[in-house]
Formats: C-alpha cells, structure tokens, sequence
C-alpha cells in the first residue's frame, strides 16, 4: 500500500506524519515529533535522519512510501535542509513553504466540507 510522508519543521519541534494513499487521502498510519535546536549545525541532518529512518520502517511495514513533502518555517532553514538531503542523497522530498502547506489545508478541508469559498488568516 502507498503511503506519504509529511514532515513540519517549526522549531523548537519537528512533527511528522504518515497517511495512507499516493494522494494522503486515507488513514493516518503513525505520527511522531521530536525536539530540535533549530541553531545548532546538526538541526538539518537530524531531519534528514528521521525521514531515512521512517522510509526504513515504512519498507520493513511493507508500505511503499510514494512521497515526501517537508514544510519549511523559513528559506535558510530550507536550504540548510535540502543541502542536507542531497549530502545524503535522499530523493523525491518536496520542500513547502508554511504558507502554500496552510493554504492547500484550507483549500482541501473547506472543498470537503462543500464550501465554495474558504478563507485563510496566516
């Protein structure tokens, strides 16, 4: 079965979530969190290291992890990442802005809800 992968980087926490479906449009499979010191050289590799090993523990389940997508709290932040994740050569991680994650949620829970329109105060 496929699941994505979502990842939220706003220090002081990282959380993660799995959902069932190529679209993340099922169940939640598992979801998690840690602590970071988003100053200290490290923070960006420790992200890196949790998505590795939650594709690891997705393939041992015997889920195929279709996607990744990563939002991002700020644009150093998000290049310290995606060197990161190329110095680890991990592949198919889409970085987000917070803005554009919050907007989609809003776009997606207000059209399931049979809202025309849905406003956003970010």
């Amino acid at each position: 079965m496929d699941i994505v992968l979502g990842v939220s980087m706003a220090p002081p926490s990282v959380r993660m979530v799995l959902v069932e479906g190529e679209r993340a449009g099922g169940v939640t499979v598992d979801e998690d969190g840690f602590e970071v010191d988003a100053d200290a050289p490290a923070f960006p590799d420790q992200v890196v290291s949790a998505i590795l090993g939650t594709h690891e523990s997705a393939r041992e389940s015997g889920y195929r992890l279709a996607s990744t997508g990563v939002t991002v709290a700020n644009q150093q932040q998000a290049s310290q990442l995606r060197d990161a994740l190329a110095g680890h050569r991990v592949e198919n991680v889409m970085l987000v802005s917070a803005f554009l994650a919050a907007a989609a949620l809003a776009q997606t829970v207000g059209g399931s809800v049979g809202y025309e329109r849905t406003a956003l105060m970010f």
